[in-house]
């Protein structure tokens, strides 16, 4: 008798690793062969057709870092008289943002003659040592930017260098350009396709190597910002910080085609004016950006910088609903909640419900923000519990696994009247795990200082619920009422009074990411409890002082 055959199961995701591994293998040995990069040169020394006007600010002092041989990126500082093109003391995130030459924005701010030689003597360092291709070094998220930013700071940094050095800067220019070109889209997603985009267009307005045909590049940054942004504005990350460099990018490929006597598309223009509308949304009374799906604060001149290049004066989009934001305006108080998004993209929401309130310029009740670099902090600052929201068992949200039950995802209604608004949102988030589901009720009234929370839970008894609202470092907390009110003392501005609804507060220690870098020591409001069978309320309220 013949024994039966067996047959292994393949894990998909593995064979598919595998298949990407042996790809990128056999890339980097036609790309490291000397013939390849022989076939970069050009016959000729090329020049500029056109250089394109950077228009964003950057920050002196990060120039005269640079200048005093302090190298500062990604968290982390190098002072030294080499430049630390390889160092093996700094992250992969360190090197990446020094290869990519954004930096020469910081050295054009400040300025001068000493800063001009600082650039000039890092490009032509990095030419000696970088100019065939690298793998790291040459890896297209960070080509597009260095292509990019070449081409922006040619004046700046290379016009009036030697011809030597502007010979051997457009032949390494060059050399790059023609291996964007080849390998473009290079498994580029997101904010990242949208620069590959910039540095195509930048390539073939301003050097004359480009075969692609312009209506062919025209019609690409309309299919990718299609794709990228939802109809209300807003990119389809959800993450603020992502949404402005988005639209950065795309006023930067605008100012692109005008300088080429190009009229932009007009779905281009109806595109930016979207964002536009929708950055104002995503704004703070203190003009900085809420911290929802890893966002930053960001700087509010920059913000400013954009608002005014996009030419939209109109204003803040009333709602983004379908990319997942409430918010509320009524007086000096500004309250923003995390309602979800619509469609398949609810797969990924991890923070449902979550808020942020400021009043006046003053930031109260916040979410921790994230890293923008790997570090101890990432996987934590990911979780329900670092965004001022309620959580089961602490972090059980599961948007997949809702298509298995007869029950929406979520819900949302939001009711305005000229003097109050009442917000109500019910997900499902944790019925997959828990059996329960989550209403939360906002209602904001007289002015926005008297704002009264409802958080409910249907479902079975047993299930551990803890309530978060996290502070910003700046706002000092008593607990009064024999620990069932908190004052809370900001800085600048209003005090408002925290009332937990019968329930006795914990005050726990907490940090804030405000620009993604360096943590900040917080506090945190915590409230924590267990369900009853059938309905548990959780009542809370702020108002003013």
């Amino acid at each position: 008798m013949l024994a039966e055959k067996k047959t292994l199961k393949t894990d998909p995701l593995e064979t598919k690793r595998r298949e990407s591994f042996l790809k990128e293998s056999l890339r980097h040995l036609a790309y490291g062969n000397p013939i390849y990069n022989l076939s970069l040169k050009t016959r000729r020394v090329l020049s500029l057709n056109y250089v394109p006007n950077d228009i964003w600010p950057g920050h002196s002092d990060e120039g005269m870092k640079l200048v005093n041989n302090e190298y500062h990126f990604a968290g982390q500082t190098i002072k030294s008289g080499l430049v630390p093109w390889a160092s093996d003391q700094v992250s992969d995130a360190f090197l990446t943002e020094l290869h990519s030459f954004e930096w020469l924005r910081d050295l054009r701010t400040l300025g001068g003659d000493v800063a001009r030689r600082k650039a000039r003597a890092m490009i032509e360092d990095w030419i000696r040592d970088y100019s065939q291709w690298t793998p790291f070094v040459w890896s297209p998220a960070i080509l597009v930017k260095r292509i990019s930013a070449w081409i922006s700071f040619y004046h700046f940094a290379i016009a009036s260098a030697d011809e030597d050095l502007r010979d051997r800067f457009m032949t390494s220019l060059a050399a790059q350009s023609k291996h964007l070109l080849r390998l473009y889209p290079a498994g580029l997603e997101g904010v990242e396709r949208l620069i590959a985009l910039k540095a195509l267009l930048a390539i073939h307005i301003c050097l004359p190597l480009s075969s692609v045909s312009e209506e062919k590049i025209q019609h690409l940054i309309e299919q990718e910002a299609s794709a990228q942004i939802w109809k209300d504005g807003m990119h389809i990350s959800r993450n603020p910080s992502h949404h402005m460099r988005s639209l950065m990018i795309l006023i930067d490929i605008r100012t692109l085609l005008q300088g080429a006597d190009v009229t932009p598309p007009n779905s281009l223009n109806t595109i930016i004016t979207r964002m536009a509308a929708a950055l104002k949304f995503m704004r703070h009374g203190d003009g900085k950006l809420a911290l929802f799906s890893g966002g930053h604060e960001e700087e509010e001149l920059l913000i400013d910088s954009i608002l005014s290049a996009s030419a939209y004066k109109g204003k803040p989009a009333q709602s983004l609903k379908m990319s997942g934001y409430s918010k509320v305006t009524m007086g000096r108080s500004t309250l923003f909640m995390d309602i979800g998004p619509e469609g398949p993209a609810i797969a990924d929401w991890k923070t449902p419900g979550s808020i942020e309130f400021s009043s006046g310029k003053q930031r109260i009740i916040v979410n921790c923000g994230t890293t923008a670099y790997p570090s101890r902090y990432s996987d934590h600052m990911k979780r329900t519990v670092a965004s001022s929201t309620l959580s089961v068992d602490e972090d059980c949200v599961d948007f997949l696994a809702y298509k298995e039950f007869d029950i929406e995802p979520r819900r949302f209604v939001m009711h305005e009247h000229y003097d109050h608004c009442l917000i109500e949102l019910s997900h499902a988030g944790f019925y997959a795990a828990k059996d329960t589901i989550h209403h939360r009720r906002l209602y904001v009234g007289s002015d926005g200082v008297d704002i009264r929370g409802e958080d409910i839970l249907t479902g079975p008894a047993g299930k551990f619920y803890t309530l978060r609202f996290h502070l910003h470092p700046s706002v000092k907390t008593s607990l009064i009422q024999d620990g069932y009110e908190l004052f809370l003392s900001p800085p600048k501005g209003d005090s408002f009074r925290f009332i937990a609804g019968g329930h006795p507060i914990k005050i726990e220690e907490s940090i804030y990411f405000e620009n993604g870098q360096t943590p900040r020591k917080a506090q945190q409001i915590v409230f924590e409890g267990q369900t009853i069978s059938g309905e548990t309320a959780i009542q809370w309220a702020l108002q003013k002082e």
